[in-house]
């Protein structure tokens, strides 16, 4: 049974917990196991699985200083390039900054 239990954790890579691989024990070996012995098998070997990632998070309450507004929502011109106005969203996702225009 240990056997079993440390290549099920192995082909994992070290993610599935005593439930998944009692799951796993049944389904694939037909072995009928209770998820308690194996949760105490797994503490006996040392096995614990990974934690998952932290769950992304957007707000971080009021960072940097909003833009001053100049053109008072009047977009139209006289001549080109004269008023100019963009939309940057800026989010994380995994840690990597990702910039979004319109």
């Amino acid at each position: 049974m240990v056997k079993e239990v440390k290549q099920l954790y192995q082909r994992s890579l070290g993610r599935y917990d005593y439930r998944r691989i009692t799951l796993a024990l049944r389904k694939e070996l037909n072995i009928p196991v209770n998820f308690k012995t194996i949760a105490k098998i797994m503490k006996q070997i040392g096995l614990k699985s990974k934690i998952r990632g932290e769950k992304y998070k957007s707000y971080k309450g009021e960072i940097g200083k909003a833009a001053d507004n100049i053109l008072q929502r009047d977009f139209t011109a006289d001549w080109p390039n004269v008023k100019w106005a963009t939309d940057i969203t800026e989010f994380k996702v995994k840690g990597k900054s990702y910039t979004y225009r319109q």
